[in-house]
């Protein structure tokens, strides 16, 4: 009997320490925040960290609730607050979003080939469809924290749109091919069966927890239908996903989730 207990303690150690990593680098993959000692991994790791990108979602979701939230505890205009929170946002994930939609969007509009376009965002110069895509859906997002309510309505919505944003990236890339000849990285290797599993399960129920049953289910469904739509523009462009479409992706989840839970709520 003391075998077995002792197993089992063993068990539930292996698990939490195997959580511990995934998060770990499901932060390093997703944001810039600073991760000492995490220690080399593969890219068979990588593809079984993909369950914890909600858990990264939800994280980058709070601290920019946080600065939204202290900013206006502080009495700034409504607006500058909003613009504070998405400047959080920017910073924190490294521009890395904002860049993959403009280059994805000064692809998209070039007279070339689908070889091309890939190129062209593997080595970005952003033009004026980029600019516009760029300020389009900064401003978006600006203007959709200031339609909430309250603070805790704004902070709610944004917690939820991160932790959906991020839980469709491991529905991508497991559903759709990558290009021929991407680099394998964190957010673009192909992830395990249970890592997409957990992560859809992680995502819904997160939603559901911070925007409640209605706004949740609403939410998920507009969420998930505009992420879809996305995915799909993607693979009828491109023949696959690139890492710079898969911000498409991520950003368009992210509004679309903002939307639902600002007018349902």
């Amino acid at each position: 009997m003391a075998d077995t207990g002792e197993n089992k303690q063993n068990s539930f150690a292996d698990t939490g320490l195997a959580w511990w990593r995934d998060i770990r680098l499901a932060l390093k993959a997703l944001t810039i925040l600073p991760n000492p000692g995490l220690g080399e991994h593969g890219p068979e790791a990588d593809a079984s960290a993909q369950r914890a990108f909600p858990i990264a979602g939800l994280v980058i979701g709070v601290i920019v609730a946080a600065v939204f939230a202290v900013a206006m505890d502080l009495k700034l205009w409504k607006l500058a607050s909003s613009i504070l929170a998405i400047g959080a946002l920017v910073v924190l994930t490294g521009t890395r979003t904002e860049m993959g939609v403009a280059a994805f969007s000064d692809a998209l509009y070039r007279k070339a080939q689908n070889k091309d376009r890939i190129a062209d965002m593997a080595h970005p110069h952003l033009g004026v469809h980029g600019l516009l895509a760029l300020l389009f859906q900064v401003s978006l997002k600006v203007a959709l924290i200031m339609a909430a309510a309250s603070t805790k309505e704004a902070a709610a919505a944004l917690i939820a749109a991160s932790a959906a944003a991020r839980t469709v990236l491991p529905l991508v890339t497991y559903n759709l091919p990558a290009v021929v000849g991407l680099a394998e990285t964190p957010t673009t290797v192909k992830p395990t069966r249970d890592a997409v599993w957990t992560a859809g399960a992680l995502g819904v129920a997160f939603v559901l927890l911070f925007l409640g049953p209605l706004a949740g289910f609403a939410a998920l469904l507009f969420g998930g239908v505009v992420g879809a739509a996305a995915a799909w523009r993607i693979k009828h462009e491109l023949g696959g996903y690139t890492q710079e479409s898969l911000a498409v992706v991520l950003s368009a989840t992210e509004i679309a989730v903002l939307i639902a839970a600002i007018v349902i709520a």
